[in-house]
């Protein structure tokens, strides 16, 4: 049991370290503390851990992905006050989960995440994921202030939400087929979303700068974001005239690629010096119609990704992999 951190915050001495078997009773309670919705939160459910199901969720060190407790050191005896840890779900992404004590929050989060972020690094994970529901806020704005992009689902009713383990945003998991579409914006704010995950493009959305991030967007400060990197298209879904929209669109102008820019608000006619990848999509059009208009742009450029994703994709593709807490029960 190696130890992690040791930290001291308002006279509170708490302790961060891989989670044991002998952590097992110390868990259990923790979890029995929670509040019924932070449970359900956690487990997009109403199951309360058992001791068979703790044991499961301790083991994942053994099997590739990790367990962090925080511990504090109580007149009583010691007392779990959050657990997080990750599962591998592909090639190089893994699943996270966690809770934090209704009495410890504020800092204990953050700090939590990012030495879990900095253990899924050093283990060779690119991207971690959460599956989340929508009022689930703080979990929401954690992820979201070190830049995070959605990924959109079956499931309306859970939002799955990636972050980068290096860097100030996530990359395209390396399993990710194409063609790969970026939203930047609200997935909900392009029609097309659902449909073409459903139809097997990959599909990401970054809502871009500000929303709580704690650090700039890259693609303002004159850095590369992996995101835009590795995008067979873009599709810009900001309300026209915005601050965000603007700078946004002005980095995307300058950049070199072939790769299509769509711009879905209605508020801006192509750069005749960039007409080749950008275009206007129609911010009315109907989800077929507005996917229609993506892949077209996409072929202009690009066929070969198109034509491979219709050839491996012919149907509706699989959903994705199950959250780690459902998955060790």
């Amino acid at each position: 049991m190696s130890l992690l951190h040791r930290i001291t915050v308002a006279g509170r001495a708490t302790t961060i370290r891989e989670a044991a078997r002998e952590d097992l009773a110390l868990l259990i309670e923790h979890y029995r503390s929670l509040p019924a919705e932070d449970l359900r939160r956690r487990f997009l459910s109403t199951f309360r851990p058992d001791e068979r199901f703790v044991a499961a969720w301790i083991d994942r060190s053994e099997q590739g992905g990790a367990v962090l407790v925080a511990v504090e050191q109580t007149p009583e005896g010691e007392r779990i006050v959050a657990d997080a840890g990750y599962v591998p779900s592909g090639e190089d992404t893994a699943e996270l989960a966690m809770t934090v004590a209704a009495d410890r929050r504020g800092w204990l989060g953050p700090f939590l995440l990012d030495v879990l972020v900095e253990h899924a690094r050093n283990a060779g994970i690119a991207d971690l994921s959460a599956e989340i529901l929508p009022n689930n806020a703080g979990m929401l704005a954690l992820l979201r202030s070190r830049g995070c992009a959605l990924r959109p689902g079956e499931d309306p009713s859970v939002l799955e939400v990636l972050i980068g383990t290096s860097g100030t945003t996530p990359s395209w998991p390396a399993d990710s087929p194409r063609p790969r579409v970026l939203v930047e914006g609200s997935a909900a704010a392009w029609p097309g979303s659902q449909m073409a995950a459903r139809a097997g493009l990959s599909v990401l959305a970054c809502s871009g700068p500000g929303h709580g991030r704690s650090h700039p967007c890259p693609m303002l400060t004159g850095r590369t974001c992996p995101l835009v990197e590795e995008a067979d298209a873009v599709v810009l879904a900001m309300p026209a005239g915005s601050p965000c929209a603007e700078q946004l669109l002005a980095a995307h102008t300058e950049r070199d690629t072939a790769a299509p820019l769509l711009v879905s608000n209605g508020g801006h006619d192509p750069d005749p010096d960039r007409a080749t990848r950008w275009s206007p999509l129609d911010p009315l059009a109907s989800a077929s119609e507005s996917l229609r208009q993506v892949r077209a742009a996409i072929d202009r450029v690009a066929p070969r990704a198109s034509d491979a994703a219709r050839r491996d994709h012919a149907g509706v593709s699989g959903g994705s992999a199950a959250a780690p807490a459902r998955a060790a029960r």
